[in-house]
C-alpha cells in the first residue's frame, strides 16, 4: 500500500486519503498543484462549493477559492472518492 500523506473527514464525515501514488498521479497531470498539500488539505475540509461528479457517482468535487497559487487566483478542485 502507498505511502499516505494525508487523511482528513471531509464536510460530509467520510474520510478521505491523500496517498503519495495518488498525488504522484495528479502532479503528473497538473503539475501546477506541486507543492500544495495545505491547500489540498484545506479545500477538502472547509470548501466553498462542493458538487458531485458527472461522470463517477462515488466522486465528489470540493472547490476552494485561492488567491495566491503558483498559476493565479484562482479555484482549487480537489476530487474525492466515497468508498462507502
Amino acid at each position: 500500500m502507498s505511502e499516505t500523506i494525508f487523511q482528513v473527514v471531509s464536510k460530509f464525515g467520510k474520510k478521505i486519503v491523500l496517498t503519495k501514488s495518488r498525488y504522484e498521479h495528479v502532479r503528473k497531470r497538473h503539475p501546477e498543484v506541486t507543492g500544495e498539500i495545505v491547500k489540498m488539505r484545506k479545500t477538502l475540509v472547509s470548501p466553498q462549493v462542493v458538487r458531485r461528479s458527472m461522470y463517477h457517482e462515488k466522486v465528489w468535487l470540493f472547490y476552494r477559492f485561492f488567491k495566491g497559487t503558483p498559476v493565479s487566483e484562482k479555484y482549487l478542485m480537489v476530487a474525492g472518492k466515497n468508498s462507502q
